[in-house]
């Protein structure tokens, strides 16, 4: 090994000098080494000595290249087409390090940085410093129709300390910062045309600190068929800064806005709770069994009127982590402080390369309700008022250039259908 520090490897390896250990118990701490994603093969050999029980063990290593490029192109319904080029270096800024550049070249144009160190005793934890920019169309919906399009600027910059000692299971700190400038196109998406037409955009920056916990067994990312994953966290944002920009004819009016935003909409601080499991069972061969739940709320003691920082739920794609799927409805198509997701469906595995999916999640939002007035809340108007049911179908090929989709489904509050279609990789945390 040249590029990755022995001490990581052995830090994986886990096994105790001199005492016993058993052949599983190797097994696993080779496929830790290998988990590492810094080499190209790992395999071992065990090589007894003349005393009884004694013996040597051999892993041998051959270790990737410093560095890689690679392109894809992809299309989907909602964000059109693009290439996405992506520029990997090993050990550039410091030894047991990775550097990666990632950027989407199309009309939603996406970059990324990302950066991550081992570092620790055992090389037991790792530094992770993010980047992210977006400028994204967001289709804008009402009970269905595209009423709008929100153009959204985003910059968001992380910096995390992961725990790296298992593969499968990892706790995060992370400090983050979020910038975002936003318009909507042809304002249907502003509630009051009057206010519309005063509107130039709108600005939001907010401070973040985050405590989390990842578990992830999935098999495959783009065609999983067996194992779990958990994904958990505790936010709390402790500086929040909105502003609505007015058009320049009408600047006088900004301080009057100005006052409105900071004592009716910009929140102070506030916190929100995240938890989202997803599992595959076996029901036979080619054939299993997904369940799924996912909720979310938001912690404040300020009114109803304050905007926060909301959960984007809907569609089959992911963007970035932070967004959950659902069927029967478009990407982002509902905005929420408070949800609660239970899905349930079937998955078909045919000719080894084709899967279908399908079934429904059950689906109920609510509004804001201050913590210091939980007397609002009420059982029966979140099920009769905010709850519905998507039920829908996907079908996803596993060809050469990456995970082809189509996808139809449709929901109980309204009666659209909505249509979902991909081609290849893209920067998104799951196409």
């Amino acid at each position: 090994n040249i590029r990755v520090p022995q001490k990581l490897i052995l830090s994986k390896l886990g096994l105790p000098v001199g005492k016993p250990v058993t052949k599983k118990e190797i097994e696993r701490g080779v496929l830790r080494i290998y988990g590492i994603n810094s080499f190209k093969k790992v395999v071992y050999n065990i090589r007894p000595l003349p005393r009884d029980t004694t013996y040597i063990l051999n892993i041998d290593i051959t270790e990737k290249a410093p560095g890689s490029l690679s392109a894809t192109v992809h299309y989907d319904n909602i964000f059109s087409a693009g290439v996405v080029l992506n520029v990997m270096l090993r050990n550039i800024l410091g030894k047991g390090s990775r550097t990666m550049f990632i950027g989407d070249i199309s009309e939603n144009p996406r970059f990324r940085f990302d950066y991550l160190k081992y570092f620790g005793k055992k090389e037991n934890f790792a530094l992770s410093l993010r980047y992210d920019f977006m400028n994204l169309g967001i289709p804008q919906y009402d009970n269905g129709k595209k009423i709008d399009e929100l153009l959204t600027t985003r910059h968001r910059v992380n910096a995390s300390i992961i725990t790296t000692h298992s593969l499968k299971q990892s706790f995060f700190g992370q400090v983050s910062f979020w910038s975002e400038r936003s318009k909507f196109i042809f304002k249907n998406g502003i509630q009051d045309p009057e206010f519309a037409e005063l509107i130039s955009h709108f600005k939001l920056k907010s401070y973040s600190l985050m405590l989390g916990y990842m578990r992830n067994s999935i098999n495959d990312r783009n065609y999983p068929t067996k194992g779990n994953e958990i994904f958990t966290y505790a936010r709390f944002f402790f500086i929040n800064k909105y502003a609505i920009i007015l058009k320049d004819e009408y600047e006088d009016l900004q301080p009057f806005f100005d006052e409105i935003v900071a004592d009716y909409i910009q929140p102070d601080t506030y916190g929100q709770l995240y938890f989202m499991q997803r599992s595959f069972f076996k029901l036979a061969r080619n054939f299993q069994f997904l369940s799924g739940l996912a909720f979310g709320l938001t912690v404040s003691d300020q009114d109803t009127t304050h905007y926060f920082n909301n959960y984007f739920l809907g569609g089959n794609q992911m963007v970035s982590v932070y967004d959950t799927r659902l069927v029967g409805i478009n990407y982002s198509e509902i905005e929420t402080p408070n949800f609660i997701k239970i899905g349930l469906k079937l998955q078909n595995v045919l000719f080894k390369n084709i899967f279908l999916q399908y079934g429904a999640d059950f689906l109920s939002i609510y509004p804001h309700v201050p913590v210091t007035d939980l007397g609002q809340y009420s059982f029966s108007t979140m099920i009769n008022d905010y709850s519905m049911i998507g039920y829908g179908f996907q079908i996803r090929y596993r060809s050469i250039i990456g995970p082809v989709s189509f996808g139809m489904s449709w929901n109980t509050n309204d009666p659209y259908t909505r249509f979902y279609f991909q081609l290849g990789f893209s920067m998104n945390y799951n196409d």
